[in-house]
């Protein structure tokens, strides 16, 4: 599975238990992720244009070393790591696996694991950037913006 659905399967079996129980229930929170924000697993495709416009001025490449002999680049993280998923009718844009984004990506090799980090890392950070850009020039709401810097859990929680 994943790491990536792991949150979002976990509140989808959370919310099933809240609709199908009778009575009161209760949820605890034990891991050291609580608040911890992800990447978001989906995008809206006209939100994901928004952000996409707005990357123009903004370097989205990342770069790292792997090994001494192997240097992995990607171009643009936002269109490294989310694609347009033509199954669903509203078009949106979908994280890829770590497989999709990386040839030959070895999930027991421990560089590969810190590659595929420092790159989601780089990509939130460019999402929070260019979130609160998009928000700044009214091109996003509040609520869309939120998704890049506040964690799904707590957003669950509150709503």
């Amino acid at each position: 599975m994943s790491r990536n659905l792991v949150s979002k399967i976990c509140l989808n079996e959370i919310k099933l238990c809240h609709d199908q129980s009778n009575g009161p229930y209760f949820v605890a929170f034990l891991s050291h992720r609580y608040g911890q924000r992800t990447l978001p697993t989906e995008i809206a495709n006209q939100e994901f244009k928004i952000l996409v416009a707005e990357s123009v001025n903004v370097d989205v490449s990342f770069q790292t070393q792997l090994t001494e002999s192997r240097t992995i680049r990607l171009e643009n993280l936002l269109e490294a790591f989310y694609k347009m998923d033509e199954n669903d009718l509203s078009r949106p844009f979908k994280l890829a696996s770590a497989d999709q984004i990386i040839d030959d990506f070895d999930f027991k090799d421990k560089n590969f694991d810190r590659l595929f980090t420092e790159s989601q890392n780089r990509l939130l950070k460019l999402l929070r950037e260019l979130a609160a850009k998009c928000f700044d020039k009214k091109l996003l709401s509040e609520e869309q913006k939120n998704k890049y810097f506040i964690s799904s859990k707590f957003l669950f929680i509150v709503a």
